[in-house]
């Protein structure tokens, strides 16, 4: 026996699929031996029965029948479809009587008028034009300096206003229009005649004939709603400083919407 070396050899592992040498964990699916936390991931074993659970092995083909149509005997008296059932649902419990109400003379038992609505004078969003970018302020600086907002009106100091129509020869009365190219004025009311000709049907000759008039007209104003100049070229002002600066910002707000 000397020189002889007995070695346990372990039996070959088994094949197993997928083609891995893994032993396969197998755990138990009931019983004492489950913990809570394997009951708890494992659930219940076959919940429900799977589709092919139930297999019902007779052959309705071969089931012979009395009829070649399939149907049996005395089948004229059957009804053709189950008779309706009538069941009671809802109000058909009540089985107290409800009380008749008596409906009022008036409304709400009040004899007051009703108050008339104010009509509603805000357009609402959609009439906005909303593809059209929002409009900004013109505004000037330098340098980190006060900025400036430009005002749409074009502010003329003077002692006298000498602005005359040149269509209907009078005096423009409050804001007004001026060509700095023919140097000539037209008030307000002729010159949205004017403008009131573009909504008409005319040629494109005539239309941008028009157009190219409205162009060199820019508005002025003269300066007597703020200055007092008492013939003399010096004004005096008739407006605070502060009051002004905010009228000249509410004006350039509304002059972007209109």
């Amino acid at each position: 026996m000397e020189g002889f070396k007995y070695i346990v050899s372990p039996a070959p592992p088994p094949a197993i699929a997928f083609g891995t040498t893994l032993h396969r964990v197998t755990l138990p699916l009931s019983g004492p031996a489950l913990s809570s936390f394997m009951r708890a991931v494992q659930g219940d074993a076959n919940r429900s029965p799977g589709p092919a659970a139930c297999v019902d092995g007779r052959n309705y083909l071969i089931k012979k029948t009395p009829s070649p149509y399939g149907y049996g005997p005395m089948v004229s008296n059957v009804p053709r479809s189950r008779p309706l059932q009538k069941q009671k649902y809802g109000t058909d419990f009540v089985i107290c009587e409800p009380k008749l109400v008596k409906p009022h003379a008036k409304p709400f038992n009040s004899g007051i008028e009703r108050d008339v609505q104010e009509q509603f004078l805000t357009p609402p969003p959609n009439m906005y034009d909303y593809h059209k970018p929002t409009p900004r302020f013109e505004i000037s600086c330098a340098f980190g300096t006060r900025r400036k907002i430009h005002h749409p009106v074009a502010l003329i100091c003077s002692p006298y206003s000498s602005a005359v129509c040149c269509r209907c020869g009078e005096t423009p009365i409050g804001d007004y229009w001026h060509s700095f190219k023919t140097n000539s004025d037209r008030c307000r009311p002729c010159l949205n005649k004017i403008k009131s000709h573009l909504n008409c049907v005319i040629t494109q000759y005539r239309r941008l004939k028009i157009l190219r008039l409205l162009s060199d007209y820019k508005k002025i104003r003269h300066c007597s709603f703020c200055h007092d100049h008492h013939g003399t070229s010096v004004g005096m002002k008739t407006v605070p400083t502060k009051e002004l600066k905010l009228k000249f910002v509410r004006e350039t707000y509304l002059s972007l919407y209109m």
